[in-house]
């Protein structure tokens, strides 16, 4: 198996546990691996009337770098892109929206996740 196809499944596994995190914090999924030309949100959820656009990073490892600091200005502003377009389309789901950023680290059977909620602002 190729290192690009291990890192797939990794962040596949990833997005499906930060979900089931999600959900029994109460969130409602409305959305995962939403695309647009500009890029691609992992997961958008609502919490009351709140539509959050969360970003997903899992690292095994932190010795050499923490997962947030993988998320550089050009991601950012792909992620704001796309959630403008998903706004454009869905204008009924809410009012209020944020970005989030979920890291897990650590062994994916049981991660270290860490929810940093309005990890960036427009």
């Amino acid at each position: 198996m190729s290192n690009h196809t291990d890192r797939y499944q990794y962040g596949t596994i990833a997005e499906k546990t930060v979900l089931e995190y999600l959900t029994r914090k109460g969130l409602v999924r409305l959305n995962n691996n939403y695309r647009s030309r500009y890029g691609e949100i992992d997961l958008i959820m609502k919490e009351n009337d709140t539509i959050i656009f969360i970003e997903v990073r899992y690292r095994s490892n932190t010795r050499y770098i923490d997962p947030i600091e993988t998320i550089d200005k050009m991601k950012i502003q792909k992620i704001i892109l796309t959630s403008q377009k998903f706004l454009q389309e869905f204008s009924d789901l809410g009012k209020f929206y944020r970005f989030d950023v979920i890291t897990l680290t650590g062994d994916l059977e049981s991660p270290e996740i860490q929810w940093i909620k309005n990890a960036f602002d427009v």
